[in-house]
């Protein structure tokens, strides 16, 4: 794992002194390495380790044979986020009793993705910012990015699950677009703007550009050429514009492609007025 120096740390103390929560809650956004530590744990401690499934049935399946073991075992959930009521419900029984053998590890991108109730009586581990040397490191390294896209990917990614996705595609050529926009949607017409929204990975498509990234870039681009001018009102007009598009993404069931138009007009009417 890159970064999260302070959370190995102390997980690393946690199993040194057998003392492992028997419930480990890790949080963090998608992309964040919260896999990544959950398997270091796994790996780390040394028990047998099994991958579960959200569905209710499975949940109650695995709780009872939880309370069976004779064997330390971790039980982990990856994407928690998934879970309905009824599996977190079920869940609450081995937060109120510990199966003797076993061992809980659930990921999910926030504290409001699970119930009150599991978070109070779990242990939660928060993973922690990357700084931009981790970033441009891994993209420099792991991703074998040339020079100037490692240094565009480490400006505008959060973390190494964000940098994976942005250099899917060419990020010079993802980066020269979003410029283009910037510079032309605020005297572009409606039509064109539109048009632009074939290039995405969107609904069912597995191919294109990822919107959250582009709305990350976009404020990079707008905030790095306002800043220069020190016109402070556009500057917070562009943050709070991508900032709202951004925490929209997260809705379940949202439209990304209505989205995306949307946020292309509101865009371009805060531009044609710079």
């Amino acid at each position: 794992m890159i970064g999260q120096a302070q959370l190995l740390k102390q997980i690393d103390q946690l199993i040194m002194d057998m003392d492992l929560p028997r419930f480990t809650i890790i949080i963090g956004p998608a992309g964040s390495g919260k896999k990544l530590l959950a398997s270091y744990i796994c790996d780390t401690i040394g028990y047998t380790s099994v991958c579960c499934e959200n569905k209710v049935e499975e949940v109650r399946n695995i709780i009872e044979l939880s309370y069976k073991q004779n064997q330390p075992t971790i039980y982990y959930y990856p994407n928690a986020d998934g879970m309905s009521i009824a599996s977190k419900n079920a869940l609450l029984k081995v937060t109120e009793e510990s199966p003797q053998n076993s061992y809980f590890i659930m990921c999910i991108s926030s504290d409001s993705k699970t119930l009150p109730t599991i978070l109070s009586r779990g242990q939660r581990f928060y993973m922690q910012p990357y700084s931009y040397m981790e970033l441009y490191t891994y993209a420099k390294d792991a991703k074998k990015l040339k020079e100037k896209e490692a240094k565009i990917a480490a400006e505008v990614c959060n973390n190494p699950g964000q940098i994976n996705t942005l250099s899917e595609n060419s990020i010079t050529e993802f980066y020269k677009f979003a410029e283009s926009i910037v510079e032309n949607i605020g005297q572009t017409e409606l039509f064109n703007i539109l048009k632009v929204t074939k290039r995405f990975k969107l609904g069912n498509k597995t191919e294109g550009w990822d919107l959250g990234l582009f709305i990350q870039l976009i404020q990079y681009i707008c905030v790095k050429k306002y800043k220069e001018t020190k016109n402070v009102i556009y500057y917070k007009a562009i943050n709070e514009c991508c900032l709202n598009y951004s925490q929209e993404l997260n809705i379940n069931g949202i439209n990304t492609s209505m989205l995306l138009d949307s946020f292309l007009l509101k865009l371009g009417d805060i531009l044609y007025l710079i």
